[in-house]
C-alpha cells in the first residue's frame, strides 16, 4: 500500500516536472529560467528512472547526480533572487552585497546542522548529508529574498517572479525537511522520507503550472504615457534620485530583515 502511494505521488511529480517544462515554454519565460529548467530536467530523468521500480541504473543516476544537482539548485535559487532584485533599478551593485549577505547566512545556518548529524555508517550518509544542507541553504536563500523584497510593496513586480520564488521555497524546505528525517532515522524512515520529497515535488510543481502564464509578466500597473525630451530628462533625473534613496530603505530593510 505503501509502495502504491509512493508510485503514485512519483508519477504525478513527473508529469508536473514535464508540464513546468511545457508551461515554461509557452509562456515565453524559457530565458527567466534557464537554470531552473535544466535542474527539473535532470531531476526528470531521475524520476523516471525511479518509476521503473529497480535499483540499477537509478542508484547510479542518483549519486552521480549529486553535485551538479546541488549546482543547479544554488544556480536557480539566485536566478530567482535576480528575478526580483531586477525589478529595483540602480541598486546592482547593493544586489550584489545584499545577495551575498542573503547567502551567508544561509549557508551559516546550514553549516549548523553539521553539529545535529547522527552517528550513521552508510555509502548514502554522505550524499543525504550533501541534501540536507542544500536544501537549508537554498529555502533560507528564498524565503530570505521573498522576506527582504517584500518591504517595498509600492515598487512593482512581476507577479511571476513571486510565484517562482514562492515554488522554490516548497521545493528546497521539503527536501531539508525530507533528508533531516533520513538522517535523524539513520535510514529507517523511507516511506516517510520519500512522502514529504514526493509531496512537495507535487505542490511545488502543480504550482507552478498553475500560476505561471504570459499575464504574470507583466508589471501590475499602466504604461506611461508619451513624454517629451524635457519630461524625459526630468523623470531621469527624479528616478536616480530615487534609486539612491532606495539604496539607503535597501540597508534599513536589510537590518530589520535580519534583525
Amino acid at each position: 500500500m505503501q509502495s502504491a502511494l509512493l508510485l503514485v505521488l512519483l508519477n504525478i511529480g513527473s508529469v508536473g516536472r514535464f508540464a513546468t517544462l511545457w508551461r515554461c515554454v509557452a509562456s515565453g519565460v524559457l530565458k527567466r529560467h534557464v537554470f531552473f529548467c535544466a535542474l527539473t530536467t535532470l531531476v526528470s530523468v531521475g524520476s523516471i528512472l525511479a518509476a521503473r521500480g529497480h535499483l540499477h541504473p537509478f542508484y547510479e543516476f542518483w549519486m552521480a547526480t549529486q553535485w551538479p544537482i546541488a549546482a543547479l539548485q544554488a544556480a536557480a535559487a539566485i536566478e530567482a533572487f535576480w528575478g526580483l532584485a531586477r525589478h529595483f533599478r540602480g541598486i546592482r551593485n547593493f544586489g550584489w552585497m545584499l545577495l551575498g549577505v542573503i547567502l551567508s547566512v544561509a549557508a551559516v545556518a546550514a553549516a549548523s546542522v553539521w553539529f545535529f548529524r547522527t552517528r550513521w555508517d552508510s555509502p548514502l550518509r554522505v550524499p543525504l548529508l550533501l541534501d540536507q544542507y542544500t536544501g537549508l541553504w537554498l529555502v533560507l536563500t528564498a524565503f530570505l529574498s521573498l522576506a527582504f523584497f517584500r518591504q517595498f510593496p509600492k515598487v512593482p513586480v512581476r507577479p511571476n517572479a513571486i510565484r517562482h520564488l514562492i515554488a522554490l521555497t516548497i521545493l528546497f524546505g521539503g527536501n531539508f525537511i525530507a533528508y533531516s528525517i533520513s538522517q535523524l532515522s539513520r535510514g529507517q524512515a523511507r516511506f516517510s522520507t520519500n512522502l514529504v520529497i514526493y509531496c512537495s515535488a507535487v505542490v511545488a510543481y502543480g504550482w507552478w503550472v498553475l500560476k505561471i502564464n504570459r499575464a504574470g509578466e507583466l508589471l501590475p500597473f499602466a504604461p506611461p504615457p508619451p513624454m517629451t525630451n524635457a519630461e524625459f530628462d526630468t523623470a531621469e533625473a527624479a528616478h536616480r534620485q530615487s534609486a539612491r534613496e532606495l539604496k539607503q530603505a535597501g540597508s534599513e530593510a536589510l537590518r530589520r530583515t535580519f534583525r
